[in-house]
């Protein structure tokens, strides 16, 4: 690994357009399942922000502002998969809010709100869930954090491996 990949291991990726990758049955994303290391992202193209959180942990966040999407690694494996679904949930300039679509069909907007999250993925786990974060365990080794605003409404879905 070259010292620029040290610094930004996604700067001699190519551009990629258009919009985020919607999770399949598993809740996974097809081409980036958990797990994956971060050279699986490229097909995504390069990100709108690269961060390190932790050298020693290989710890770090790709942002893909324009498609509403952020990816965060540990360990250099994929952890954690978020779609950034109302216009608050990020600052970056560039951002353009995701519409993932869930299981049943539905496209997840800032319109959703926490009776028709309950209805689409069912009841959150009440040890791991408060009155802005719904945490829900969707069995086959996914869990999800659905983010909710002040009123209610969706602003961000996480999904990661429940282990």
């Amino acid at each position: 690994m070259g010292l620029s990949a040290w610094f930004d291991p996604t700067k001699n990726w190519d551009a990629a357009d258009g919009p985020a990758p919607d999770p399949g049955p598993s809740l996974q994303i097809a081409l980036l399942p958990f797990g994956s290391p971060i050279e699986s992202a490229r097909a995504l193209g390069k990100p709108d922000h690269f961060e390190w959180k932790s050298r020693r942990g290989q710890r770090y966040e790709l942002l893909y502002a324009r498609r509403g999407l952020r990816l965060r690694f540990e360990g250099g494996q994929l952890v954690e998969v978020s779609y950034l679904i109302a216009p608050a949930a990020c600052d970056h300039p560039s951002f353009t809010p995701s519409q993932p679509l869930a299981p049943d069909g539905t496209r997840l907007t800032p319109n959703v709100d926490r009776a028709q999250v309950v209805k689409i993925f069912g009841e959150p786990d009440p040890r791991g869930s408060e009155d802005t974060c719904l945490q829900i365990f969707h069995g086959h080794g996914v869990a999800s954090d659905f983010y909710l605003d002040d009123g209610g409404h969706l602003t961000e879905w996480s999904l990661y491996p429940d282990d």
